[in-house]
């Protein structure tokens, strides 16, 4: 009976250890099924979303890549099936815009952890910022190419900022993409980016706001409308590199502010970027007489106008050193010492020797273009580093305009020679006291303050032939005067201004003779630049820009030659409707007539066209019909060709009297523009075109 229990008892073991197994090996499979299964739920249900490539230990939950193709398939209008995923990785966003704000946005100041996703079609990628769950998204990168840009965004913008954040994120081109580029009014000449103590242009200044994307990085530039001016909008950037230390920025601007003269607030940290620079010698080691003393630090450009200087720091600025030296050919090249000497030496009076001593003046500047911002006939829109050289010979100054390398112009306006008498010698105008750029759409603009009045008038001449005088300072607008010329007229002075070359006058001052009092200045300007003189100094003026003043004179004085157009009048700024949102190609808001209701009508760029009725809670009249993307492009390029842009803030009233009848404030991306139903036929002919289609586009809305 023992043998027997040991025998029955030692199988009852090896059973239990056997089924032990079996449900040890149930358990793993069903384990390994439930994990695969839960993978499985992270990605998106058709197997062509993400590319096999791509797959990560960190998977994309199922809800972000669907929110994000469905996005990309509505923008695009093609089927989800043909979209991939390709690319994504997790980020931490360090604002609510998830790092990509819109023009004026308020983000919220909070880290929000998120991903970065890439999609595909094969042909394009585009890349989108999103929240944990997809419920938030933004598209980071360009629709397109560049086609999609504004129209309107100069060539010169484009290239100087893709060059700045070249130079700033140390990347080649070709690697950047503008994903954003809308126009911006900035309030000042720091273009809304000014430091404490920086003194800034109190004027409004007309430019861009740009985005450009890199791998992981966003840099947001504000530009002046040629992109001459530019700067960084460092808080609403998204860059993975460093930043300029402060006690670094505050010791560059103490040594540029001694070599310049200039105080701290009028200059500005144009560029920065790290470096490794020599100072000094450590040790002799034979055979070198000098080891030198390598320290890692920066390299950064201060600006001020269109100067330029190069100053080396340090790592935490206790040591800069400007890279000019005191001489100023030290660090001129020979092959433009020699040249702008040996034509000084043509031009000077008195034949004497010439030698580098002659040459008192060589300043490191950035031209705005190719010409090197004096007159030529085809001047590539680029900003070309070089030197402003002036040479002293007996009592002559011969100012020069260089590039780094060999192209030497002459400045005859700047330089004092012996030339024509009685003639007054310019004087450059500090770019702090510089106008703004003219509107686009604005031919001519004269200011003229001074006098025994002491006041302060602004008169502009626009392409249409508008001629609008204001007071500054003239709360009540009681001074305004709105006039016509025709449009030969005005087509006429423009050729005039290209005739007497206007722009080799540019940001020059004549000023008056010392002692005079009471005089009148003006400062005009056109779209090449700036010119002052003043009522005493006209007669003596160059002959040239008194041809161009005695027409404007003319222009000033003549009899209004308006025809049947109605003349418009400045919509008032507090008055203005909100800009367009993104994706909004035009916008109607049109109120009064017998009913006095007020209805909004927008058309989207995806053919999407919505009417609501303002004060409607339940929102009872919505309307939402289409028009095919071919139609929106039409129309698009109507407001192009019609230049709505040049009629910009502008209204044409009703006549005094008229009554129940519907204004009518319509909106694209250039700006805004009202009328109403009596005053419509009387537009001018451009306008009544652009009207003429929304409302062809209304009627042919099909309903969804």
């Amino acid at each position: 009976m023992p043998k027997n229990y040991h025998t029955t008892n030692q199988a009852r073991i090896i059973t239990a250890l056997i089924l032990t197994g079996i449900l040890s090996v149930a358990s793993g499979l069903t384990l390994n099924k439930n994990a695969t299964a839960a993978s499985a739920n992270s990605l998106p249900e058709t197997t062509n979303e993400i590319s096999k490539d791509n797959l990560k230990l960190n998977r994309l939950p199922a809800s972000v890549a669907k929110a994000v193709l469905q996005d990309l398939a509505r923008r695009e209008q093609v089927p989800i099936t043909e979209l991939k995923i390709v690319d994504y990785s997790q980020k931490t966003w360090r604002n609510g815009c998830l790092g990509l704000p819109q023009p004026d946005e308020f983000c919220t100041q909070a880290l929000v952890p998120g991903w970065q996703v890439v999609v595909s079609n094969g042909r394009r990628k585009w890349t989108y910022h999103t929240n944990s769950n997809g419920r938030s998204l933004r598209l980071a990168t360009p629709v397109s190419s560049s086609d999609n840009l504004p129209s309107q965004l100069p060539a010169s913008v484009r290239n100087n900022v893709l060059q700045a954040a070249s130079r700033r994120l140390q990347q080649p081109i070709s690697q950047l993409n503008i994903i954003q580029a809308q126009q911006q009014t900035w309030r000042d000449g720091c273009l809304n980016l000014g430091g404490i103590d920086e003194l800034c242009l109190a004027a409004l200044t007309p430019g861009w706001q740009i985005t450009v994307s890199a791998v992981d990085q966003v840099l947001v530039y504000h530009t002046n409308q040629t992109g001459s001016a530019i700067r960084v909008n460092e808080k609403a950037s998204e860059t993975t590199g460093k930043k300029l230390p402060a006690n670094v920025r505050n010791a560059v601007l103490r040594q540029a502010t001694e070599v310049s003269g200039l105080p701290s607030r009028a200059l500005s940290i144009v560029d920065f970027i790290e470096t490794d620079w020599v100072d000094g010698c450590d040790r002799s080691t034979y055979p070198n007489p000098c080891d030198p003393v390598l320290l890692p630090g920066w390299q950064v450009t201060v600006g001020a106008g269109n100067q330029r200087w190069f100053v080396l720091s340090n790592q935490d600025g206790s040591r800069v050193k400007l890279v000019n030296s005191n001489n100023p050919v030290a660090n001129l090249p020979q092959s433009i010492v020699d040249q702008v000497l040996a034509d000084a030496s043509s031009r000077a009076r008195i034949k004497i020797a010439v030698s580098a001593k002659n040459i008192i003046e060589a300043k490191q500047v950035v031209w705005s273009n190719g010409c090197l911002d004096l007159a030529g006939d085809v001047c590539t829109l680029a900003e070309v580093p070089g030197w402003r050289v002036t040479v002293a010979i007996d009592q002559q100054k011969f100012v020069y305009h260089t590039d780094n390398y060999s192209q030497v112009k002459f400045n005859p306006v700047a330089s004092q020679i012996i030339g024509d008498a009685g003639t007054v010698q310019p004087v450059p105008i500090p770019a702090s006291e510089l106008p703004p750029p003219l509107d686009q759409g604005v031919v001519f603009r004269e200011i003229s303050s001074g006098g025994f009045a002491g006041r302060t008038y602004e008169t502009v001449l626009r392409q249409d032939g508008l001629l609008i005088r204001v007071r500054i300072g003239d709360a009540n607008d009681s001074e305004r005067s709105v006039r016509r010329i025709s449009r030969e007229q005005v087509r006429q002075f423009e050729q005039l201004l290209k005739r007497s070359r206007f722009v080799k006058y540019t940001n020059l001052s004549y000023p008056a003779p010392s002692g005079a009092a009471d005089y009148i200045t003006y400062t005009v300007t056109s779209q090449q630049g700036t010119v002052q003189y003043n009522d005493i100094s006209q007669s003596n003026l160059p002959q040239n820009l008194q041809s161009v003043i005695k027409a404007w004179n003319q222009i000033k004085n003549s009899q209004d030659s308006s025809d049947n157009t109605i003349q418009p009048v400045p919509i008032p700024a507090s008055e203005l409707p909100p800009p367009l949102d993104q994706g909004v190609v035009f916008r109607e808001i049109s109120s009064g007539g017998f009913t006095g209701r007020t209805y909004e009508t927008v058309l989207r760029q995806d053919g999407l066209l919505i009417r609501v009725r303002i004060g409607d809670a339940n929102d009872s009249e919505r309307s939402v019909r289409r028009v095919s993307l071919q139609e929106v492009r039409q129309f698009e390029q109507l407001l192009r060709r019609s230049r709505f842009g040049e009629y910009r803030n502008l209204s044409y009233p009703a006549l005094n009297g008229a009554a129940d009848y519907i204004t009518y404030t319509v909106t694209s991306q250039q700006g805004t523009v009202q009328y109403n139903d009596i005053s419509q036929s009387n537009l001018p002919e451009n306008l009544q075109s652009v009207v003429n289609g929304w409302n062809e586009i209304l009627r042919n809305a099909q309903s969804l």
